[in-house]
Formats: C-alpha cells, structure tokens, sequence
C-alpha cells in the first residue's frame, strides 16, 4: 500500500457533545455546501459546465470524478470521499473531539475542510451549538502537535503526513487473534438491504474495497493483491466470540442505524491485517465519511 494519509484531531466545546456528534453525522450535504460557499469561483455554474474543474480545490474533493481508465471504473466504480471523521464526546467535560482522516492529494484541501467543518458549527443554535477549543496533527505513535484553531492553520510545519507502511509497520499484524470493536454503527448494504449482523468476510471485503478505491483514486496507484484470493480466505476467519446488535444513533434516523458491539476472530490473518490496520483510520460502510463504521483493532 503506497498513499499517505494526516490524521487530525477537532477538539469542540459543546454542552451537550452526544447531540452533536449526531447532528454531525447526518451533515453530508451540508458539509459540502458549506466547503463550496468558500471555494467555488463560479458558483452560479453547474460543475459539469464548467471550465474551472482541473484546478478546482472542491471539485477535486467533492467532484467524486470517474477515472478515464474503463480498468479502474470497472473495479472501483465511483470514487469515495478522500476523508473520513469519527467521533468521541466527553460528556463530563463538555467536549465532543472529532477526528478527521485526509488522504493523498486530498491533503491540500484540508483548510477547505476545515473551513466546512468550522461552517456547519456557525449555523448551529442551542444545545447542540459548538466551538472548536484546538486543532491538532497526530503522528503513528498518538503524539499530538497544535495546527491552530478553527480553519485558520497557524503552524502548518506541525503537519504530520502518515505512510500507509508507516502504519502497518508499527503494527504487529502477523497475528491469529484479533478483537474488533465497531464503535458507530457499521451500515453495509446487500441486496437493497442494510445488513443487520456482523459477517467477517462481508466486513472485510467492504474494507478492501474502500481501501483499494482510496488508492486508486487518490494515492495515484492500484493496489498489488489478489482480491479473489483475499476474499476466500476471508471467509476460513473463525468466529471465537461475538457480540453484535443492530442499533440506531441517538434521535432515532433509520439512516444512521447500523452494526455495533465486538466480536473476537481467528484464523490465517496475516494477509488481511494490513486492510482491518487501514479501515480504523478511514471507517467502512454507508457514511463511513462522516462517522460511520469506525472501529478498532486489538490484537495478541
């Protein structure tokens, strides 16, 4: 795997940090609107007639443009969104953080998306108002350096810009026992359907293709595996022990309904540890850009 990634920590002050952690996720369109209020040059324009696409800074994020490689549209289909968000209030101390996730040529754009970010927060009244307290850049190791606040980047030579084989490297994946724990529900669609059980195979083959779509599109290369063969193996992963429910966020929004809970597997997981590694920073599933689908490995 051959893309680099930042990984951004959004400290927010907010009474009431589990309402809006939920008024968050379910911002898409907003989210977008709002990056393009400051960016687009010619906003009265349709994107597809315009002139400005090659060097636009949103269209490049947001354009979710088809390749030119009938290969790549084949395998991938339309790109995903090159950034992910997840979320942990802090209830006791008013304070919701918010990671975001930016990948390959995307990372350019992080003041257009921070300035969205910092958008959305100025609409918001009451309760689930909030304003961000600090914005710091995280290496492989956890270690936190200040960037600024809001979408102003004071300390740009703070910026920390991640490898994926940084990441797998620090990572003892050659394991047989790994414990996943799906913090926000995990939304994958089959047959129309939104999935209400944990399947490892299932899970694992949505991982390789967000991650191998990411790379495509994003990291400028494709990525050098047997997708068949991963996917059969897959399937050989071993059940140890599982607790799974099908739940809704907060509010009740049947679109933010998805798998939560933890479960615990063995098997042959050498070959797919460096995707599960990958899939915690950049989530899987429906949503998974704004909060879906984020988990966490443990390992033995």
């Amino acid at each position: 795997m051959n893309f680099n990634l930042i990984h951004i920590t959004i400290s927010v002050g907010t009474p009431d940090p589990s309402s809006l952690m939920f008024v968050l996720m379910n911002s898409g369109g907003r989210f977008s609107e709002a990056c393009r209020e400051g960016y687009c040059r010619w906003p009265a324009r349709t994107c597809e007639c315009c002139s400005g696409n090659c060097d636009c800074v949103w269209y490049s994020v947001f354009g979710q443009e088809l390749s030119t490689d009938p290969d790549v549209i084949r395998r991938h289909q339309k790109p995903p969104l090159p950034f992910a968000f997840s979320f942990q209030p802090h209830v006791e101390a008013c304070l919701l953080e918010c990671r975001l996730v930016v990948i390959g040529r995307a990372i350019q754009t992080l003041e257009m998306l921070l300035q969205g970010f910092t958008e959305i927060l100025a609409g918001l009244t009451g309760r689930v108002q909030g304003k961000i307290v600090a914005v710091a850049t995280r290496s492989n190791q956890g270690d936190a350096l200040p960037l600024g606040d809001g979408a102003c980047i004071s300390h740009p030579e703070n910026l920390m810009v991640l490898s994926a084989a940084d990441m797998l490297e620090k990572n003892d994946w050659g394991n047989r026992h790994v414990a996943i724990r799906v913090s926000s529900p995990l939304r994958i669609v089959m047959d129309g359907r939104p999935n209400r059980t944990f399947d490892f195979s299932l899970f694992l083959r949505s991982i390789i293709r967000r991650v191998s779509a990411l790379s495509s599109y994003y990291g400028d290369c494709e990525l050098d595996c047997d997708f068949r063969y991963l996917s059969i193996l897959s399937e050989n992963i071993d059940s140890v022990a599982k607790s799974f429910t099908y739940d809704h966020m907060p509010g009740g929004s049947r679109r933010l309904a998805g798998v939560v809970g933890e479960g615990h597997f063995s098997g042959k997981l050498d070959e797919v540890m460096p995707f599960l590694i990958i899939g915690t920073y950049v989530n899987v599933g429906k949503g998974a850009s704004f909060g879906m689908g984020h988990y966490s490995l443990t390992t033995d």
